[in-house]
């Protein structure tokens, strides 16, 4: 290949296509095409590249390592230039994508997006993704912009840092810990706990946590979102662990929990079309605090 300028963008939609389906019939009939017409494309795009962009693992396909890399870039290209045409023929752009968790859009990220849309009423489309799938899709190119959590940053590398947010315990309003302006992780041992499964990144947080500082937690109900978490505390089942933003049900109160790292929710992606959007959360990103309903005080920004 001489240059990348001589690569079709066809082929390259033909290959977005059959990446999506790893599947050359499926990807045919969403392409309104045939089989081997497809076939022809993948291969002459191979050809083009000097690479095999995907192999076979018993009945499966799957993509190559430079299948991957050409994925992202596939759909990059495809979506701008797509977003081009648009534009010349005098048609609304497409909208910006941000992928991001179901707790994040009900707790951090409202204010933001209302923000956004006001500014840009084109449209806004939200992909709900956690962790590690909601930074592929960036990568991938699926989405302009994801809002991903995980441990604190190091002070002096904040990174793409969003907002930096303490962990909190919820308990009832008449509890013994209730009384603490805070409360320590320490004190936590022999509390019956509702805290989400393992193999997420806030429960690896608290398991960590909680050895570091000596205790076995006592985990009677395990349960995925923070809505259900909160809600199996209001019923009484168990004292919960959660992030600062949440909005704290109607009985209970939420004391902050020292002792547990804090969460940092960080931007990635962001260039071009995503610019705005990332602007326009960032200029929010305390918006949580300003709403907290709970008795107890926090930092006053996030750095």
């Amino acid at each position: 290949m001489d240059s990348l300028g001589q690569l079709s963008l066809d082929r390259l939609r033909s290959f977005v296509a059959f990446a999506e389906h790893l599947n050359f019939t499926h990807a045919a009939r969403a392409l309104n095409t045939s089989q081997p017409a497809l076939h022809t494309q993948i291969r002459r795009l191979e050809d083009e590249l000097g690479q095999r962009l995907y192999r076979r693992e018993g009945r499966a396909l799957v993509l190559t390592p430079a299948g991957k890399r050409a994925l992202r870039s596939a759909r990059a290209v495809t979506r701008e230039a797509a977003t081009l045409v648009a534009e010349l023929a005098g048609e609304a752009p497409r909208p910006a994508i941000l992928a991001a968790g179901a707790g994040a859009y009900q707790d951090l990220l409202g204010e933001g997006l209302a923000a956004y849309l006001r500014a840009h009423p084109r449209g806004l489309e939200l992909l709900t993704l956690d962790g590690a799938d909601a930074r592929a899709a960036v990568a991938e190119g699926a989405a302009d912009v994801a809002v991903v959590a995980g441990p604190a940053l190091p002070e002096h590398d904040p990174g793409r840092r969003l907002a930096q947010v303490p962990q909190v315990v919820v308990l009832p309003a008449r509890h013994r810990l209730a009384r603490r302006a805070h409360v320590r992780l320490a004190e936590l041992g022999g509390e019956p706990l509702v805290m989400p499964p393992p193999g997420g990144p806030q429960r690896a947080l608290l398991d960590g946590a909680f050895a570091t500082h000596g205790v076995t937690p006592q985990v009677v109900v395990e349960a995925r979102g923070w809505p259900l978490v909160l809600e199996f505390a209001r019923m009484g089942m168990g004292l919960a662990i959660v992030n600062a933003t949440c909005t704290i049900p109607a009985g209970l109160t939420a004391r902050l929990l020292q002792g547990a790292p804090a969460v940092d929710y960080r931007v990635l992606g962001g260039v071009g079309r995503g610019a705005a959007l990332v602007a326009a959360l960032r200029a929010h990103r305390d918006a949580w605090r300003e709403r907290r309903r709970s008795g107890f005080r926090l930092a006053s920004r996030a750095p």
